[in-house]
C-alpha cells in the first residue's frame, strides 16, 4: 500500500525504522472500513482526508449497517441473560451507553431486546426467573442514570408517573421518568402496583399538571374505559398521557384531557413541546 498507492507516508527514526503517527493510524483504520464495504484501494488512495471521513460517516449512517450492529448487541445481551452472566450483560450495556448514549441505548437496543425476551418466554426458551433477572439489571441501570443527573427542574410542569395496581412492567415507566428528568421536569415517581385511592391522594397533594402511565397487560375494553373514567374524575385539570398495548384503545373513546402515545419517542417529543397541555 505504501509504495504502490502511497496511502501512508510513515516517518522514520534516526535508525531508519518506520513509525506511524495518530493521523496515519486513523487513515489506515478508515481505509480498512472502506475496503470492507467495497471501495477499491486504488480509489481510496485518491481521496483526501475530508473525502475519506465523509465516506466513512455515510457508511456508518447506513440503516442496514446500524441495524446489524444493534442486532449483534441484542444477541450478546440475550446470550448473557440466558447464562445469568451479569458481568457480561453489564459490559455490553455500558459499552452501548458510551457509544450511543443512554437514551438511544434504551430506544434502539433495550426495547427491542425486551420484545425478544418476551418472545423467548412465549416459546419456553426463557423462564420467568431469567426475565426477572434481566429486568432487575436494567432497572438498576436506570436508577443509577437518574441518580447521576444534575438537571434542575424548571418550568411549571409537574409529572406524576405510576402504574395501575395490577401492572408490573415497570421499565418503560422508569425510562419515561428518566426522560422527564433529563428534560428538566419536576416529577414524582410512584412505580408499579399503585392502588387508585393512592393515586387520587397524591394528585390532591402534589397537584400535577401531567399524569403518565402504561398499560401492557391485555384487559377487557370495559375495564380500560372504566379506569380512564376514574382517572378523569380525579384529574380533570391534568393532561393524562397513556401508552403501552395499543389493542386496549380500540373502540375506546378517550376523554379530551387524555392522549394515547404510540411510542416513548412521542412522549420525549411532548416533553420538549411548550404547548403540551391538553387541558384548555
Amino acid at each position: 500500500w505504501e509504495r504502490r498507492y502511497q496511502l501512508l507516508t510513515p516517518e522514520r527514526t534516526g535508525s531508519n525504522i518506520r513509525y506511524y503517527n495518530d493521523d496515519d493510524v486513523r487513515r489506515l483504520l478508515n481505509a480498512v472500513v472502506l475496503l470492507e464495504h467495497g471501495t477499491k484501494i486504488s480509489k481510496i488512495s485518491k481521496l483526501n482526508e475530508d473525502e475519506v471521513s465523509k465516506t466513512v460517516i455515510e457508511i456508518f449512517n447506513d440503516s442496514k449497517i446500524i441495524a446489524a450492529v444493534f442486532e449483534a448487541t441484542i444477541g450478546s445481551l440475550i446470550k448473557a441473560g440466558l447464562a445469568y452472566d451479569e458481568p457480561q450483560f453489564d459490559r455490553v450495556i455500558e459499552s452501548s451507553f458510551r457509544k450511543i448514549g443512554i437514551q438511544d441505548t434504551f430506544i434502539k437496543i433495550i426495547y427491542p431486546f425486551l420484545k425478544r425476551v418476551g418472545l423467548l418466554w412465549g416459546v419456553n426458551q426463557m423462564c420467568v426467573g431469567q426475565e426477572h433477572f434481566l429486568s432487575n439489571i436494567i432497572m438498576k441501570k436506570l436508577f443509577s442514570a437518574i441518580d447521576a443527573l444534575r438537571v434542575r427542574p424548571k418550568g411549571p410542569d409537574r409529572y406524576l408517573l405510576f402504574l395501575h395496581d395490577e401492572e408490573d412492567h415497570e421499565i418503560g415507566l422508569l425510562f419515561a421518568h428518566y426522560l422527564a428528568r433529563v428534560a428538566g421536569k419536576k416529577g414524582i415517581y410512584l412505580g408499579a402496583h399503585v392502588p387508585f385511592n393512592d393515586v387520587k391522594q397524591v394528585i390532591a397533594d402534589f397537584a400535577p399538571t401531567h399524569l403518565f402511565t402504561l398499560f401492557i397487560t391485555t384487559r377487557p375494553h370495559s375495564f380500560f374505559q372504566k379506569y380512564l373514567k376514574q382517572l378523569t374524575s380525579v384529574a380533570s385539570q391534568c393532561s393524562i398521557l397513556i401508552s403501552g398495548n395499543s389493542s386496549l384503545i380500540k373502540n375506546v373513546k378517550l376523554p379530551t384531557n387524555i392522549k394515547w402515545l404510540n411510542s416513548i419517542e412521542e412522549f420525549n417529543e411532548l416533553l420538549s413541546n411548550k404547548k403540551n397541555n391538553l387541558v384548555k
